[in-house]
């Protein structure tokens, strides 16, 4: 994974290549986040291989019930809910529970949630 931030709008964007690649044919998906200053925090996933309405994708998180879902054109996929950080006397930890439906990439989505809190979404 390799990080791009755009300065004019503020977007950052990420690119998924196969292996240590960079080269364009090697590229999986790339991912751009939302503007800083919408209201849902959001990312936009674009498959290197399809550009048809049924292979977008979009990891939203809402505040009001501290999850995320990410869709695939209409239909939720896969969930992130946030548990309670718990501490202990030297370090805290915070938990997350995912429930991925059947049949998505498991890597995939997992690709996505670490772009999201690199970010600092979750």
């Amino acid at each position: 994974m390799r990080q791009k931030v755009k300065l004019t709008t503020l977007r950052h964007r990420w690119t998924v290549h196969r292996g240590k690649s960079a080269e364009q044919k090697d590229l999986i998906f790339r991912v751009e986040r939302s503007h800083p200053l919408e209201m849902k925090a959001r990312l936009e996933v674009f498959l290197a291989e399809n550009n048809d309405d049924d292979s977008r994708f979009e990891l939203v998180k809402t505040y009001s019930d501290l999850c995320c879902r990410v869709y695939r054109g209409d239909c939720v996929i896969a969930q992130v809910t946030e548990g309670l950080p718990t501490r202990s006397f030297f370090k805290r930890k915070e938990s997350f529970r995912v429930k991925i439906n059947e049949g998505v990439d498991y890597a995939f989505i997992f690709a996505l949630l670490a772009i999201f809190t690199v970010n600092d979404f979750i």
